[in-house]
């Protein structure tokens, strides 16, 4: 259900995380929230700094497909943001 692993940087699909920003490579992220847990502060700073990309990520799986799915939701609700 998670995120498959990838070998390198290159090798992730990023639009897949972020489809409305320019993310083709990943070189254009802003902020890293290690341990992202349940997305909070990932969620913040996206309404914080909206232009901005946040790259959160979580090691248990479970936690990191509430994340996606939660931040998928948040895409539905509001269009363009998230």
């Amino acid at each position: 259900d998670a995120a498959p692993y990838p070998q390198n940087p290159a090798a992730l699909d990023w639009a897949s995380l972020y489809p409305t920003r320019d993310a083709s490579n990943g070189s254009n992220i802003a902020f890293l929230d290690v341990g992202c847990g349940f997305g909070g502060l990932a969620v913040a700073l996206s309404t914080l700094a909206p232009t901005k990309l946040t790259l959160a990520l979580e090691i248990r799986p479970k936690v990191a497909e509430f994340v996606r799915r939660r931040i998928e939701s948040l895409r539905r609700q509001h269009a363009g943001s998230y």
